[in-house]
């Protein structure tokens, strides 16, 4: 039977080929490996620098290339909670700074015979530890032997759907932990209740917002020039207050759309303010700026 296992991609070593597979291992750090002429269709002296150290997985280099190529631009979890590099791959250390000392500012003042004021900076040592996740496919050799040449490799698609179901475990841990209350302050958190909770029929948690307005502008400025930049600074405006509990507020329009060249602002709509309460966010539907003259 052959085995593919699938390992952390940082391990990938070429070797040479073994029983009609090629099979891999992991060299010590900064070592570099010559693939013999002739194996594994690697080119002569062809060099890979080598990955971490002592890894218990062996690796085929074919198809960890197509894990490493694999690629779903559907999933988030990189986004959302990148990738670190560790020194090591279980427990490490490092030094954590209290935040506060960046931003607590003592006194500065010093007298004709008096020393400056002492400063004392702390830190304190983490131990963090990484967990290693992985799948295993176990393919009979009759199966690798017996397929059609027009068929794709039964030992290609192992590696590819078992990069996939990985990248999805990733997507389910990062998704349990964003969604755990207990991961956030208590000043970043609002309990709703009745029809604001968000699965609740009744619940409207995005607020639409059109924004029109006329603009009047002094007779010099170019008008698409000075439309295109009013427009850019509206949507940035909008964007910016498009969180929880943010409300979209006419005086803000007017700020924004108030740029150089506008001589006055129509404020079509909104026609009042969008008081948006902790559980909502607004979402702008549509965005319209037009010339309504010029003045002087």
């Amino acid at each position: 039977m052959f085995q593919f296992q699938h390992p952390d991609p940082a391990q990938l070593m070429p070797v040479p080929v073994q029983h009609g597979l090629l099979a891999g291992t992991a060299l010590s750090p900064g070592a570099l490996f010559a693939a013999p002429a002739g194996q594994g269709n690697l080119p002569p002296g062809a060099q890979f620098a080598a990955g971490p150290a002592a890894s218990p997985y062996p690796v085929d280099f074919h198809r960890s290339g197509l894990a490493v190529g694999y690629a779903n631009e559907e999933y988030i979890a990189d986004q959302l909670l990148p990738r670190i590099p560790v020194l090591v791959r279980r427990e490490y250390r490092f030094n954590e700074y209290p935040i506060e000392e960046h931003f607590t500012v003592p006194p500065t003042l010093v007298g004709r015979r008096s020393a400056p004021a002492m400063v004392h900076l702390t830190s304190s040592e983490v131990t963090r530890s990484v967990d290693d996740y992985g799948l295993d496919d176990a393919i009979p050799a009759d199966d690798v032997q017996n397929t059609p040449a027009t068929a794709m490799n039964p030992i290609d698609r192992s590696s590819m759907v078992l990069t996939d179901l990985l990248m999805i475990s990733q997507e389910l841990r990062v998704a349990r932990m964003t969604f755990d209350a207990a991961q956030y302050p208590a000043s970043n958190k609002v309990t709703l209740s009745g029809t604001s909770q968000w699965n609740h029929a009744d619940s409207n948690p995005l607020r639409d917002i059109v924004a029109q307005a006329r603009l009047t502008l002094y007779a010099e400025p170019d008008a698409g020039v000075v439309l295109g930049v009013a427009r850019a600074a509206i949507e940035d405006h909008i964007a910016a207050r498009h969180r929880l509990g943010h409300d979209i507020t006419r005086s803000g329009l007017f700020a924004a759309l108030h740029q150089v060249g506008v001589q006055n602002v129509t404020l079509v709509r909104p026609a009042a303010d969008l008081v948006i309460g902790p559980e909502g966010a607004a979402h702008c539907t549509g965005i319209g700026i037009e010339l309504g003259g010029r003045d002087v």
